[in-house]
């Protein structure tokens, strides 16, 4: 009896165990199409050249990659090869590649620009798996919007060998010719990259057009090589229903600027201070350096006045996504009152809220409204 309870335990709580066991990749692939070469050798049978469309090095360094299933076909040594399913993951991110029978990677020469097509997303941030050959490459990448606007960035790619901080390395590669496989087995090389976009509008992205800007003569070396998109959204901040809401405005907000004009204030619940030269970086919760003297008017009042409790709450405009636009104001709310904090008041006098565009203070109508919209106000709870 003893030894089949023992046995029991042995068999069924490891099983549950591992039931329990979740990944979470807060990176997610993006199905992307425009790739326009195929640069992975998967059939063992038909060998480099037939499989593939384009070498990603000029010759004589002519070289492709190739999968796992192609690496075992052909005896090479243990390790080599992109895994078959095309998943590559790092930490959190997860990448999916093309098939690898088909366009997988979008390579692109000096001076030459590539489209990759997706279903409009509003990921906060993007993320391209790929690498530099024949040297280290520069891109520019055009954030092409479904509103038809667009923002520019740019990056770089290490070279695929030696660069640092790759997050996948060692899988190998072969020379694109007829003939047996003429591969590099290093442990340590070829390399991939991540580069990594933060969006900065909250709107819907529909496509990244990229083009290769290496400096010198325009020619096929310096290459930019793309296989995966994925992208990323902060999990929203909880926000505590218990808090005590500010009570509706019966009158037009303050605008306040100094602490003189601060200490001028009425002391009376209820009263909204708008805090007009309060500002961010745009479409972040990155406090620009302009706003510190107004918020250091704010704390000495508070200090001044220590039985005042207050609300900090942000506003948006009403364009874009009505959970994202919530998410950004609360998000803003939160580092004034971190702000705050380090400038001597204590936490617990403070709420940080985030309306989004609920509480306009001007139609969305035009930029000068919108901009009205969008701010920042403390509000008096108790004094």
């Amino acid at each position: 009896m003893i030894r089949a309870a023992v046995l029991l335990l042995l068999q069924f709580p490891v099983i549950a165990y591992a039931q329990q066991v979740k990944t979470v990749h807060l990176y997610k692939p993006i199905d992307a199409s425009g790739f326009n070469q195929d640069v992975i050798v998967e059939n063992p049978q038909s060998g480099a050249v037939a499989s593939t469309t384009s070498e990603m090095a000029m010759a004589p360094s002519n070289h492709v990659l190739f999968s796992q299933a192609y690496a075992k076909a052909k005896k090479m040594d243990a390790g080599n090869g992109l895994a078959d399913n095309g998943k590559i993951i790092y930490r959190h991110k997860l990448y999916q590649l093309k098939k690898f029978n088909e366009p997988n990677a979008l390579l692109l020469p000096k001076g030459s620009q590539g489209v990759l097509n997706f279903t409009p997303v509003t990921f906060e941030v993007i993320s391209l798996l790929g690498f530099a050959t024949e040297g280290k490459a520069t891109f520019s990448i055009t954030l092409l919007y479904s509103d038809g606007t667009t923002t520019i960035k740019s990056g770089t790619f290490p070279d695929w060998v030696d660069g640092p901080r790759p997050i996948i390395k060692g899988m190998g590669r072969m020379k694109r010719e007829d003939g047996p496989p003429m591969y590099d087995g290093a442990p340590e090389n070829p390399r991939m990259y991540e580069f990594n976009i933060s969006v900065p509008e909250v709107k819907e992205l529909r496509g990244l057009m990229i083009r290769n800007i290496s400096g010198g003569e325009i020619d096929q070396k310096n290459r930019v090589v793309i296989f995966a998109v994925s992208g990323y959204n902060r999990p929203p901040i909880p926000i505590d229903e218990t808090e005590e809401p500010a009570e509706d405005p019966k009158e037009e907000a303050i605008v306040v600027e100094t602490l003189n004009e601060l200490e001028e204030l009425p002391v009376e619940v209820g009263v909204h201070v708008s805090l007009n030269n309060v500002l961010f970086k745009q479409s972040t919760a990155v406090l620009l350096s302009q706003s510190y003297s107004t918020l250091d008017s704010v704390s000495s009042f508070l200090i001044k006045n220590p039985t005042i409790r207050i609300e900090v709450a942000g506003h948006t405009d009403a364009y874009g996504h009505p959970k994202a636009n919530v998410m950004l104001s609360r998000e803003r709310a939160v580092e004034i009152k971190k702000y705050l904090v380090k400038g001597g008041v204590a936490g617990d006098r403070i709420i940080a809220k985030g309306y989004g565009g609920a509480k306009p203070i001007a139609p969305n109508d035009t930029e000068e409204h919108r901009r009205l919209n969008r701010r920042v106000e403390f509000v008096i709870l108790s004094k």
